[in-house]
């Protein structure tokens, strides 16, 4: 299904009641693949699901029950642990204040 999507942001400018689409000639909106904005695929770093916000979500969730309830992480090295925790810790915590969730650690 993802190639089916294509992923892109339209370029805004500022306006006065708030913001208006850039356009080339004929109107048509200017636009760019989100897959070559690096602020938007950074933001997203970890998950490969970046086409649709229910999509990152679920990656995220699914990668994080994974690693968290059947990873024994005593065996990844710290420096990669680090690196994973970095990019899963804000989830954890919005995980565990959303859903109740206890601290297992």
């Amino acid at each position: 299904m993802p190639d089916d999507f294509r992923m892109i942001g339209i370029e805004l400018r500022a306006a006065k009641d708030g913001y208006s689409v850039v356009t080339e000639k004929k109107g048509i909106p200017r636009y760019r693949s989100l897959r070559d904005e690096p602020g938007y695929v950074e933001k997203f770093s970890g998950i490969s699901s970046i086409y649709h916000p229910n999509e990152i979500a679920a990656d995220y969730l699914a990668n994080l029950a994974v690693l968290d309830g059947f990873v024994d992480q005593s065996r990844i090295p710290k420096e990669q642990m680090a690196k994973v925790d970095e990019i899963f810790n804000p989830i954890r915590s919005w995980a565990r204040s959303t859903f109740g969730a206890a601290d297992q650690n």
